[in-house]
C-alpha cells in the first residue's frame, strides 16, 4: 500500500491489506484519489464502499502486470 498525503492519493496493491489500509485512510484527510488494484469488479466496488474518498479508481493487475514486465525486457 501507499499513501501519499502531501500528494492527495493512495494506492492498494494487495487486496489482503484493506482493513489496514481502510483504518490508515481514515487518518487522514488529504486523501482524495485512490487507485485500487484488483482485476474484480465486485472487490472494486466493496472497498470502495468501505472508504470516505468519492474518487476511486480500479488499477487491473493483469494490465500492472504486463506493464512490469514489459519494462523488465525493454531494460
Amino acid at each position: 500500500m501507499l499513501i501519499l498525503p502531501q500528494n492527495g492519493f493512495a494506492v492498494l496493491v494487495d487486496e489482503t491489506k484493506y482493513a489496514e489500509f481502510a483504518e490508515k485512510l481514515s487518518e487522514e484527510d488529504k486523501i482524495r484519489v485512490v487507485y485500487f488494484v484488483t482485476n474484480s469488479e465486485e472487490a472494486f466496488r466493496e472497498m470502495t464502499s468501505g472508504i470516505k474518498t468519492n474518487n476511486t479508481y480500479q488499477l487491473y493487475r493483469d494490465y500492472i502486470d504486463n506493464f512490469v514486465l514489459g519494462s523488465r525486457r525493454d531494460s
